[in-house]
């Protein structure tokens, strides 16, 4: 099984801390310069909208990002949506409602509701605020997710031509490579393996991820697949990677796929036992 999430960046990371480099005054400014969202000079606060006599409702909309901050850290995920909500129909900055939207689309994440949370990170993306680097990589993870591989794919390529040195840069490889795979782009899906595996020598993907490949052939290109799967178990270093190999290999026989899982030859055993 290959994560989706960054084994650098927890899944569980405190939201606040999230919002570090955009929204002081919910994250911690001890924490905050750890990880920081890029920041330019056109999105920063200083080109929002100063409090007027035309904003009456100035008052109100602080009010409701306080308790969505309040309801999200109590845990209280239904009141932290609705005062969120409040926020993003009601601000007229994009900062306050690039946050509102982050929020609301960290809690359906956390909730497994993947469209909303896609739907919620999109937004936050357009605003074009400091939290759009975040926004980007969870969009194209939720996408992944909820069954649009290639869209996933496509995002986090683009997340690496606009952020090579964001957070998820290395991250979004593992996407690009299951999107790949999943699609059937053997060549892509291998490439974005190995150069996640260069970069993280010790949780290397290249061999779970040559095998997601083969086994999406098995239908449509059952020898091809069979070839690919040989090759995997007789040469593999991850144990789950063998057995799941042969177990699908056994089933293609039974299933008259191929007339043979597998040769049974010594030199073919002989390797197979060293791996």
């Amino acid at each position: 099984m290959i994560l989706v999430t960054s084994p650098m960046i927890p899944r569980h990371l405190p939201y606040a801390l999230l919002l570090g480099g955009a929204t002081l005054a919910w994250g911690s400014t001890s924490l905050a310069p750890i990880i920081q969202a890029p920041v330019t000079p056109s999105n920063t606060a200083q080109n929002e909208p100063s409090p007027t006599a035309e904003e009456p409702e100035r008052e109100t909309i602080v009010a409701s990002l306080k308790a969505a901050r309040r309801h999200f850290e109590a845990g209280d995920s239904e009141r932290a949506l609705r005062a969120a909500e409040a926020v993003r129909t009601q601000s007229p900055r994009r900062t306050e409602r690039a946050e509102a939207w982050m929020l609301s689309g960290w809690i359906h994440r956390d909730l497994d509701q993947h469209d909303l949370a896609s739907a919620a990170f999109t937004q936050v993306r357009l605003t074009g605020t400091s939290l759009s680097a975040w926004a980007s990589y969870y969009e194209a993870e939720q996408d992944l997710i909820r069954g649009r591989p290639s869209v996933a794919r496509r995002e986090c390529e683009s997340y690496r031509a606009s952020f090579s040195n964001g957070p998820y840069a290395d991250a979004c490889l593992r996407i690009m490579a299951l999107g790949s795979a999943v699609t059937g782009d053997r060549d892509a899906a291998l490439a974005s393996a190995r150069a996640w595996d260069e970069l993280h020598p010790k949780t290397p993907i290249t061999e779970s991820i040559a095998l997601k490949t083969a086994l999406t052939r098995v239908s449509s290109a059952p020898a091809q697949s069979a070839s690919e799967l040989r090759k995997l178990l007789a040469d593999h270093t991850i144990p789950m990677v063998g057995r799941r190999a042969e177990a699908k290999l056994l089933e293609m026989q039974q299933a008259g796929q191929v007339s043979e899982a597998y040769p049974t030859h010594n030199a073919f055993l002989q390797q197979r036992a060293q791996s």
